[in-house]
């Protein structure tokens, strides 16, 4: 399991034992003090979706304009 697996996990169960905690079912919420390392998200590896000269080329015949 990955890094950003394991932190929505921690993220999911924190937030449902705490729940848990303030409807006084259980006393406290053991999955706060878990520490996990550091997770940065990694960057998008499609940086320009839309190239220019598509969309020149479309709008030169007429279609493809986006209005707004």
């Amino acid at each position: 399991m990955g890094p950003g697996s394991q932190k929505k996990y921690r993220d999911y169960l924190s937030a449902t034992f705490g729940e848990a905690v303030t409807e006084k079912l259980i006393t406290q919420n053991r999955a706060k003090p878990v520490a996990l390392a550091k997770y940065q998200r990694p960057a998008s590896l499609v940086t320009n979706v839309w190239p220019a000269a598509p969309l020149t080329r479309a709008g030169a015949r007429g279609r493809g304009r986006i209005s707004g």
